[in-house]
């Protein structure tokens, strides 16, 4: 099992060990699909390397993040505000606007897990 910093983690991967705090209770689980929520814990916690499951790094397992449609559309308004000026018909800002709203999506489900 590769053993990754902090800074390789991704959301939607495995663990395959607990990570103990400083006290060596368990701060997360073994088998949790790490959230951006258990990436800010471990950076407040000053863990700097987990054990991800996969038999090298080229076989590591990331769970896709499904992010429901209506999810997008409910934040849209909300990004589509800092928007308010561009051109939304160019494609490059049309692209822009589109990860920033996954972007923001993520950070509110993992501000609820």
């Amino acid at each position: 099992m590769p053993v990754l910093r902090l800074e390789q983690l991704q959301v939607g991967m495995e663990l395959a060990d607990d990570v103990p705090d400083r006290n060596g209770q368990p701060l997360v689980r073994r088998g949790t699909v790490l959230s951006e929520k258990d990436l800010r814990r471990f950076k407040m916690w000053g863990v700097s390397e987990v054990e991800i499951v996969g038999s090298d790094d080229n076989e590591i397992k990331v769970a896709p993040l499904v992010i429901e449609p209506a999810l997008l559309e409910r934040y849209r308004p909300e990004v589509r505000e800092i928007f308010q000026r561009a051109n939304l018909e160019h494609p490059f800002m049309a692209q822009l606007f589109q990860e920033s709203l996954i972007r923001y999506v993520r950070q509110r489900m993992g501000d609820k897990t």
